[in-house]
């Protein structure tokens, strides 16, 4: 059977949803399916030199990360800079295709790619092309501010740390907080006075006991894709990493897929999310309230509007039309 190429969207609750690859810890955990149960005994000699040969030539030489698992190569590549990834691996399909390699393309958010790699029936390498973005983003010049694409940040982990430096920002922010922690009712206050949107960051267990623990939220951060056996609430943002596809999640709630830094930076996940931003019109990131690099983001934030950007809560991208004014969601 064909295995689907580029392009692959996700349609989640009447609304298309981009199924993004940022969330690399979680890429790289996805179990391997192979046929038949097992890893066929074939020669990978051939198939590993043409993808090593193949990969200089496009000039992906920083290797961010790489193992192997029954029989299976996993690794993700940083291209150079300016080097469009999409472009790359259909170069590295070509190459494949010249010496009898079966090999297939898929980008499922058009900003990074990843490549499928086959030694006769089984999967032999599953490598993702990431891009150098370089100096962040700048959206296009447009003729009014509800054109403008939409930027939301996420501070997650929060309840157990000084907040000062988060509720002197000027932009809105959508405040995880950890059901529990010493500081959990004084961040949802404050948050609340500040103006800042309040979002309960999910425990494993205990949903609904946790969910009464955060008062004023009006969503939920989860570290993994829609699960069943969410709050028994009857509606929310629901943020979660765009590495997901996720399960659809209950009605009434509404998704929001959002890039996370874990292999890569603060500073490069901004990066990411604005390059999806522009390219989606709205885009959202996560950051942990510990990152070293918050105070960065937030002197971003302070100053997007210079570099064409709007910045707006969670649930806002996730009606990202109708703040607009543009056309109803969904």
């Amino acid at each position: 059977m064909k295995r689907v190429l580029a392009g692959l969207l996700l349609v989640v609750a009447g609304c298309t949803t981009v199924w993004a690859l940022p969330e690399l810890v979680q890429w790289w955990s996805q179990e391997e399916r192979v046929e038949d149960g097992e890893i066929a005994r074939v020669d990978t000699t051939a198939v590993d030199s043409f993808l090593a040969q193949a990969l200089e030539r496009i000039g992906a030489d920083e290797v961010l990360a790489r193992d192997e698992n029954e029989g299976v190569v996993r690794a993700i590549h940083r291209l150079p800079r300016g080097a469009d990834a999409v472009a790359a691996a259909q170069r590295v399909r070509d190459l494949g295709e010249d010496q009898g390699i079966e090999l297939y393309v898929n980008s499922p958010d058009g900003l990074d790619a990843e490549l499928r790699v086959y030694a006769g029936r089984h999967l032999r390498a599953r490598v993702l092309l990431i891009p150098d973005l370089g100096a962040s983003p700048t959206a296009p010049r447009v003729p009014t501010l509800r054109e403008r694409p939409l930027v939301s940040l996420v501070v997650a982990g929060l309840g157990s740390q000084d907040i000062a430096q988060i509720m002197k920002s000027p932009v809105p922010l959508s405040l995880a907080v950890r059901p529990w922690t010493p500081f959990a009712l004084r961040i949802a206050r404050e948050g609340l006075q500040h103006w800042h949107e309040i979002l309960v960051h999910m425990p494993a267990t205990d949903t609904d006991a946790a969910a009464r623990a955060v008062p004023w939220a009006s969503g939920w951060l989860l570290d993994t894709g829609p699960e069943p056996g969410l709050p028994s609430l009857d509606m929310g943002v629901l943020v979660y990493p765009a590495a997901q596809p996720g399960r659809r999640p209950p009605s009434g709630l509404l998704p929001v897929p959002a890039q996370r830094p874990a292999r890569l930076s603060a500073r490069e996940t901004l990066a990411r999310t604005r390059a999806l931003a522009v390219r989606n019109g709205a885009a959202t990131m996560i950051i942990e309230a510990d990152d070293p690099e918050l105070s960065a983001v937030l002197a971003w934030a302070q100053a997007a509007h210079l570099s064409g950007f709007r910045m707006a809560l969670a649930s806002e991208v996730a009606r990202a039309n109708q703040v607009r004014g543009l056309r109803p969601s969904g």
